[in-house]
């Protein structure tokens, strides 16, 4: 009598198996549906103009480059429910659910067994290794790539089954999909070869190894126009990745020579064969911490290169004695092979890398499982697997809380990863932008003896310093920052106003040396970037500092040219129209200011004071009432709306507004005054 999961039940209803699994699935990764973006998420989706309009289909799949698939799946996500990053976590739990029904479908069929199926996919939905891809918005495109790449495999197996073209048709569209998801699916001719030459054998053995090359010779020459044009296809689309549109290509080799990083490559692959079996620690960024092999005499590369034959020869074996077992672990090598730096890219490794290649590798897993532990007593094989299953679903959850936000991922990965410059970098930037200055410090100056050779963690360091208001050392940390990458924009704008804040203390003439310097890099700059209206607004502040408005104002209203939405241009021209009396000009320049920045308060207090003079107390009135709701904590906010109330002779209300200004700030520059103006009501 065959026990519970030796049971042929593959026609049984799938979706009673389907719905438990996505059920499963929302219940591992339910506590990240509370997360917000994070580092990627933050270019690719909050900051991106593209996503915004989903009739935009030129500038999806134009301008977006190369993965236009998953950015147009965030023009959905925005389309139907805006910005809130929920939902944007939602997707992609709902598209790993859906991925773990698929693969649940494709072992079902491998197997025929839909316990043995359930097992394998609950595995796949709860690996911890999954979480860099699910519980990370901007790891979308691994679950979308792997999504179109299951079930293209699942219609070529229809089709194989019944010979229906639609089937045929259906795994051509999708192969295409799965291209513009990510690159990593040029791959999926190989996988069709291999379940075509393996077609029919894959649960007995095949011990005589011509029959398989003869095999496969034979599917080869039938189909050598489909799986030519395939091949084909995927070699042009990986073409256009990496050499039109530099996807991520890096312009060296790891280990500054192709032995090191070849054998760099035979590390990874045996990096990914532990992270399937082992998957701790989970690192976000492997820069710095991933060992890169330093030449013959590297003794880990001569374990990779055991670790790597020992793969190729289980490969061999099973393709002979357990078929399906060499189909899943060709599907694990073979899905890999993009990732690892054959031609070298900027990042090298992660662990959402192995997305796809986890459900080859757990088909090899099953096959082994059940032929070597067939025999035991099915309570004991049950309790292993939900063990297993229960020991990774809490390691994603716990997983889950590191992708919180930005913050809490690179405090996650630094406990991890110590000695990684670029994650010390990320974290001290992070840190910085939530004004927590000390530790950014720490972090940064870090990050500068790890790799004192990066121009952009000097830069980072010199910002923070400028923020910090120590401008003599931002002006050392950029100046070393200038010297590594003299042609970055940004940078050379940062020094120059450090420069710039170095001359205000010293003098306003254009001669003097920091002055000088200022203008040096703030043009420069501006050279470098001509596009750009925020390095030219800088360039034009400086001119405004030394009294030279009539630059200051070609600059300004450059700005405003370049960068129409850049409300800081047209705050700065409205003052200069304040300043020379021009005041309708300037109620107009300050509107506009606020409508692009309504935070803007040195806009907003200046826009009143022009009202005033315009003899326009009413409409200034109404201003800073606004202002001061919006910002009820503001002193200079309050006394403005004070000497208003006062001139329009509202009495009690102008006593209640410079009280509060005054309790706000009992010790301010302004103090005095206010004390003066109270005793005069």
């Amino acid at each position: 009598m065959k026990r519970e999961w030796e049971r042929d039940d593959s026609n049984l209803a799938w979706w009673r198996w389907a719905l438990p699994l996505l059920g499963f699935t929302l219940l591992v990764y339910v506590n990240s549906l509370s997360n917000g973006f994070v580092f990627d998420d933050l270019p690719l989706i909050q900051d991106n103009p593209q996503i915004r309009s989903i009739r935009d289909v030129a500038g999806i799949f134009g301008r977006q480059g190369y993965r236009p698939v998953r950015t147009l799946t965030y023009a959905l996500n925005y389309w139907l429910f805006g910005l809130n990053p929920f939902y944007f976590h939602l997707t992609n739990v709902l598209a790993h659910g859906a991925n773990g029904i698929l693969l649940f479908l494709l072992l079902r069929r491998l197997f025929g067994k839909s316990l043995l199926a359930l097992a394998g996919a609950a595995l796949f939905v709860c690996h911890p290794i999954q979480t860099a891809a699910v519980a990370y918005v901007s790891g979308r495109k691994d679950v979308l790539a792997g999504g179109f790449v299951l079930a293209g495999m699942l219609c070529f197996a229809n089709h194989l089954r019944d010979g229906k073209r639609f089937w045929f048709v259906g795994s051509l569209i999708l192969f295409a999909l799965a291209l513009f998801s990510k690159e990593v699916a040029v791959i999926f001719p190989l996988l069709l070869f291999a379940l075509e030459s393996l077609n029919g054998n894959l649960a007995s053995e095949v011990r005589d190894p011509a029959r398989l090359r003869t095999r496969s010779l034979k599917v080869l020459v039938r189909r050598r126009w489909f799986y030519g044009s395939m091949l084909i296809a995927a070699l042009v689309f990986l073409y256009y990745a990496q050499f039109i549109m530099y996807a991520s290509r890096k312009a060296d080799f790891w280990g500054g020579s192709p032995f090191n990083n070849y054998l760099t490559s035979l590390k990874l692959f045996l990096h990914y064969m532990r992270m399937t079996v082992v998957p701790y620690p989970l690192i976000a960024d492997y820069e710095g911490v991933f060992p890169v092999a330093s030449g013959i005499g590297d003794f880990s590369g001569w374990v990779a290169i055991a670790g790597t034959a020992a793969y190729l020869w289980a490969v061999v074996w099973s393709l002979r004695r357990r078929p399906r077992m060499g189909f899943g672990l060709l599907w694990f090598g073979v899905t890999l092979l993009p990732v690892l730096q054959l031609l070298p890219f900027h990042e090298i490794a992660a662990d959402h890398y192995l997305y796809l290649p986890l459900a080859g590798f757990i088909v090899a897993l099953l096959d082994a499982g059940e032929w070597k532990f067939a025999r035991l007593p099915v309570s004991i094989a049950v309790s292993a697997a939900a063990c297993l299953v229960l020991l990774f679903s809490g390691m994603s959850v716990s997983r889950n809380r590191d992708w919180r936000n930005t913050r809490s991922l690179w405090e996650a990965t630094a406990r991890h990863a110590p000695g990684s410059a670029r994650v010390h970098n990320n974290l001290g930037t992070t840190l910085h932008a939530e004004g927590v200055l000390d530790e950014a410090l720490a972090h940064l100056l870090r990050a500068t003896e790890l790799d004192p050779t990066a121009a952009a963690y000097w830069s980072n360091l010199g910002a923070l310093y400028h923020d910090q208001g120590d401008y003599q050392a931002a002006v050392g940390a950029l100046l070393r920052s200038v010297a590594i990458d003299p042609g970055n924009a940004y940078t050379q704008t940062n020094l120059g106003n450090a420069y710039k804040k170095l001359a205000l203390n010293q003098a306003r003439d254009a001669g003097h040396p920091f002055w000088r310097a200022a203008l040096a890099h703030l043009e420069r700059a501006v050279s470098l970037d001509t596009r750009n209206g925020a390095l030219r607004y800088n360039l034009g502040s400086a001119y405004y500092e030394l009294g030279r408005k009539q630059e200051a104002r070609s600059h300004f209203e450059g700005a405003r040219r370049l960068s129409p939405d850049f409300g800081r241009a047209y705050y700065a021209l409205g003052l200069l129209d304040s300043e020379a009396g021009d005041f309708n000009a300037a109620r107009v320049e300050l509107q506009r200011a606020i409508e692009l920045e309504a935070g803007n308060l040195d806009a907003i207090q200046l826009l009143a004071g022009v009202r005033l003079k315009r003899g326009e107390y009413e409409e200034a009135k109404t201003l800073l009432e606004a202002a001061v709701s919006r910002f009820p904590s503001n002193s200079d906010l309050r006394l403005r709306l004070g000497l208003v109330y006062k001139t329009l002779g509202e009495t009690p209300k102008a006593r209640e507004q410079l009280n509060l200004a005054l309790q706000l700030d009992p010790a301010g520059n302004r103090a005095d005054e206010i004390r003066r103006l109270l005793n005069s009501l």
